[in-house]
């Protein structure tokens, strides 16, 4: 029995995980998740993947020293995902970096902290925090705020968020 829901709690990290660490709604992409040690605490309903961790999906990759899926009671639904030490979110060429990343499944959202930077190209975004609400395809950035932003052609700057242009 106890097997079955260790079991369980793995598949169920492999399957769920994917979409809230990639923001991709609807992707049936296989991740692969690669680390030096692996723990699943089912009493805890989380799991923890520890030293060396790189998660990767189609065209997205995250690596940090250690990345712990939490579940609600039963293991039913993905609750957060938290990212932690050396945390680098690439795409193509959008970059996020951190010392923690916070992805949280019920408020749809990512919350950079300590040390964050988001940059496309040349621009790039820092601040203390900085949150990406993924259903609005919004971003805040909180505390001390800076921000550069090259013009790419007469009248049209980038956007940091990587989202069209003004």
């Amino acid at each position: 029995m106890k097997y079955q829901k260790l079991r369980y709690l793995i598949l169920f990290t492999l399957v769920f995980l994917p979409s809230l660490l990639f923001a991709a709604e609807g992707s049936k992409q296989p991740i692969n998740i690669t680390s030096d040690s692996m723990e699943a605490e089912t009493k805890a309903n989380k799991v923890t993947f520890r030293g060396n961790v790189v998660a990767r999906q189609k065209d997205m990759t995250i690596t940090s020293n250690e990345l712990t899926a939490t579940y609600t009671e039963g293991g039913k639904e993905l609750r957060e995902v938290v990212a932690t030490g050396n945390v680098r979110i690439t795409q193509q060429d959008k970059i996020a970096v951190a010392d923690r990343a916070l992805f949280l499944n019920t408020e749809r959202n990512i919350v950079l902290t300590g040390n964050a930077k988001v940059w496309q190209g040349k621009d790039i975004v820092s601040g203390d925090k900085i949150i990406y609400f993924l259903d609005e395809d919004r971003t805040t950035v909180e505390g001390r705020t800076r921000a550069v932003i090259h013009p790419r052609k007469e009248g049209a700057f980038a956007n940091p968020t990587g989202k069209g242009s003004n």
